[in-house]
């Protein structure tokens, strides 16, 4: 009988300590290393359906009104990232076990991380995706060019807020990489 190797995770990232509540019973006293899986619509329909249960839970009046309209917004963008982070995090070494300080994640990490350590792993998870996508095909050497001569002129500039940050977070990626500044997490063990 052969068995199937476990398959690896996309992408390992290594998440600091500030990452986690400090009053977290779990937290760890070192950087972690956690694996993220590629999310299928199946987890974004079962997170936004989460969210909205949380959300409606929580602001929704016994008339079937929402009372605040922005929180209720918030409380679901809130909810939709902890269920999200909680789908793609596993196991360094295989994308088919939890990890091992996040056996139940969909209840722990909504305790478990800081708001920032929630945005990193998302933020990973967001690149991870950019870089998986079939929709985004490899830069060639004229792309570069272009790129670099829209950079230069000012064009990212020109852009509305919301798009400069998210691309200038991306661009800042790039440039870690080349230079060699993200190390190679894909072989790390806990």
């Amino acid at each position: 009988m052969s068995t199937v190797p476990p398959r690896k995770p996309a992408r390992v990232i290594l998440i600091p300590v500030t990452a986690f509540a400090d009053g977290w019973s779990s937290r760890p006293t070192a950087p972690i290393a956690v694996g993220l899986r590629l999310l299928s619509e199946h987890h974004l329909t079962g997170a936004r359906a989460e969210a909205s249960k949380e959300a409606v839970r929580d602001f929704m009046d016994d008339e079937g009104d929402i009372n605040d309209a922005a929180a209720f917004n918030d409380a679901f963008n809130d909810a939709l990232l902890q269920h999200l982070v909680a789908a793609a995090i596993c196991d360094p070494n295989s994308v088919a076990e939890p990890h091992p300080l996040f056996p139940y994640a969909a209840e722990q990490v909504p305790g478990a991380f800081t708001r920032e350590g929630l945005l990193l792993v998302w933020h990973e998870l967001e690149l991870l995706h950019h870089q998986a996508s079939p929709l985004l095909p490899p830069i060639t050497a004229d792309g570069v060019a272009e790129l670099v001569a829209l950079l230069g002129g000012g064009a990212l500039d020109r852009k509305p807020r919301e798009v400069q940050l998210p691309t200038a977070r991306l661009l800042t990626h790039c440039l870690e990489v080349l230079r060699g500044d993200v190390a190679d997490l894909a072989s790390v063990n806990p």
